[in-house]
């Protein structure tokens, strides 16, 4: 009964009201036209065209799809269909009296027309205005009220203002807009004044006492934008930001939420590079993809970018069920049309692995499952060693087996003169994967290597986000400590470009700009919260960890780069050993591993052996020591 109850109301309701509306609005339109005076005649005219007269109405409506609008949430756009259905209305009218022989005159029709605009029209105005009364007086008492300035009058600035004055679960109280605009100045937006300009911001926050700022110019430049976040983030109040809406939906058809508290873009400290869309999907559709690691997070962003280049195919295959049953709902619920197969299983079971590419027969491979956590692995290098070195062998050898086209690796700057055990085994990685290419008569083999990937999972973004919440400290592993940052899908976006653009044998590396201090990192977490770092969030310096470095490279010292056509992209030129080298050296390291069992330090001696370029003695971090104490 509610629901029959419901639906007479959003959906029968309007309409008997705008037959009243028809009706009354032509019958007051004769009364009007015969100055109050009808004949009988008038009436037996009047109920024989009517009928007729209200048809056309109410078809029209439905066909401009009068009765699909929320009015609660109507536009200028959405009054103007109301307009434009009764005009139309009007003409198929006119053409209908002919039919009559002129039972109606042109001018009634006029007048008709007018009244039934007017009452259609007012009533959904009246509607409006009434529930957004309604919506404001059912705001959430139990929720503080938070006092804020939208930085940025325009369009962006002027939608959260909209939501925010019609949605009670949104408890913001906007003192005002700021905006360098002079156009603007002392203006009024939506009776919320223009107060000031952003440089005034400073004394602005404390005139209106405000605990947030809204930050609203998602169009900004990347260079400017960090420019007033970091002024903004001086200032002791919290910030939100504004996606890139509109960028979003037209690149990947992202859906984001209209304000966040801040991006990881935000912290980036540069313009997030852009690459070749393109070009991605030509060598995707139509094709069976495979990711390895699919649940993970650079794999489930692979995964979101894989379904919508439509390939005729997507397997994702992960050892945790977790993460893999997460990324398959919800690419079931975004791209139902998507053929996706989820599988469970370990890279480190050659059989699974073989049987895996003999069911589906990939056409790309993308390889993104592997240990990554330094200490971890320091703790377990043997597992380092089983799961990225072995893994990725077995993976490699069924591409080549089962005739894949292009298999990505994708690998890390700890690769690069590496001093911890995961750098070391995914230096082989490459080595495998280079060397493999040298003799396969199929496949397009390469690697890309990533900086350090900002929000994704065990980073220092949700490590340190989640100190701060709790009230500190939040721990960093020395003030001078440096790493390259990239966000997840940059890192995504580079896997499938390095795809489109193998040749065979190159690894890839992104140009990401300057290396960023963590130290710094931390500090600009703290400021967008709207903390004051070392008063009311401490940092504290608790040291390197086991086979962590101080800075990180993306190339080796012998190793040179090459342009490619993207200039945000290059190729490292170190070359590795051919197959026939390198090959028996893994088997005896695989023998070691499996049957000798040695301790860390035996392994490390004998990794050193396959990779010149192993520091597992550190010598670079206390170089590094002893230049800065020389300084």
């Amino acid at each position: 009964m509610v629901k029959l109850r419901d639906a007479l109301r959003n959906k029968a309701l309007p309409v008997f009201v705008d037959i009243f509306f028809i009706m009354g609005g032509y019958f007051l339109a004769l009364i009007l036209k015969k100055e109050f005076v009808l004949s009988a005649l008038d009436l037996a005219n009047f109920k024989g065209y009517i009928p007729g007269v209200t048809v056309i109405y109410l078809i029209t409506f439905f066909v401009i799809k009068i009765y699909r609008q929320m009015w609660v949430y109507a536009s200028l756009k959405d009054y103007t269909n109301v307009f434009f259905a009764n005009f139309v209305s009007a003409l198929i009218i006119i053409f209908y009296d002919l039919f009559y022989k002129r039972a109606i005159t042109i001018s009634t029709i006029i007048i008709g027309t007018l009244i039934v605009f007017l009452l259609t029209e007012g009533i959904r105005i009246l509607y409006r205005i009434f529930q957004t009364k309604e919506l404001g007086s059912n705001v959430n008492q139990e929720s503080p009220r938070v006092e804020a300035l939208i930085v940025g009058a325009g369009d962006a600035g002027v939608m959260i203002l909209k939501e925010i004055q019609r949605n009670p679960q949104v408890n913001y109280v906007i003192k005002g807009f700021v905006d360098d605009s002079e156009e603007k100045k002392n203006k009024m937006i939506l009776r919320t004044p223009v107060v000031g300009k952003i440089i005034d911001l400073p004394d602005l926050v404390q005139e209106f006492s405000v605990q947030e700022i809204i930050f609203a110019i998602p169009s900004l430049p990347a260079a400017e934008r960090q420019i007033i976040l970091d002024k903004m983030s001086r200032l002791k109040v919290k910030i939100k930001t504004v996606p890139n809406l509109a960028k979003d939906l037209q690149v990947w058809g992202h859906e984001k939420p209209m304000m966040v508290d801040w991006t990881i873009n935000d912290l980036l400290g540069r313009p997030e590079v852009e690459l070749d869309i393109k070009s991605m999907n030509e060598y995707i559709l139509g094709k069976t993809v495979l990711i390895t690691g699919g649940g993970g997070s650079i794999g489930s962003e692979l995964c979101r970018q894989v379904a919508r280049c439509h390939p005729k195919k997507l397997i994702i295959f992960d050892i945790y069920e977790n993460n893999a049953y997460t990324i398959q709902l919800e690419l079931r619920r975004n791209h139902p049309e998507l053929a996706l197969e989820t599988l469970i299983g370990s890279i480190r079971d050659r059989d699974k692995v073989n049987d895996l590419f003999n069911r589906y027969r990939p056409d790309v491979v993308f390889h993104a499952a592997a240990h990554k956590h330094v200490p971890l692995m320091e703790d377990s290098p043997l597992e380092a060693l089983k799961n990225n070195v072995f893994g990725t062998l077995h993976l490699v050898e069924a591409a080549d087996r089962f005739n894949v086209s292009r298999f990505v690796l994708i690998s890390t700057d700890k690769a690069v003169n590496p001093t911890n055990m995961m750098g070391a085994s995914k230096r082989l990685c490459e080595m495998i994967v280079q060397s493999y290419n040298s003799i396969s008569a199929h496949t397009q083999y390469v690697a890309v290597r990533f900086g350090n990937v900002l929000g994704s999972n065990g980073s220092v973004v949700p490590i340190f986000l989640e100190q701060i919440k709790s009230g500190g400290p939040v721990t960093v592993t020395g003030r001078d400590v440096t790493r390259y940052f990239m966000s997840i899908p940059e890192a995504a976006k580079l896997v499938m470009s390095a795809g489109a653009m193998a040749e065979g044998g190159e690894v890839f590396v992104l140009q990401m700009g300057m290396p960023m201090k963590i130290w710094d990192l931390a500090e600009n977490m703290i400021k967008l919260e709207g903390k004051v770092p070392g008063e009311d969030i401490k940092i504290v310096d608790i040291g390197l960890r086991p086979g962590e470095k101080r800075f990180e490279e993306l190339l080796m010292d012998s190793e040179g780069t090459s342009k490619t056509i993207n200039e945000k992209i290059s190729v490292g030129l170190q070359k590795s050993p051919p197959w026939e080298v390198l090959e028996p050296k893994l088997n005896e390291l695989r023998r070691v591993i499996y049957c000798d069992k040695p301790s860390l330090p035996e392994l490390q001696v004998i990794v050193s052996q396959l990779v010149p370029t192993y520091d597992y003695l550190q010598k670079a971090n206390k170089t590094a020591k002893a230049c800065d104490s020389k300084e």
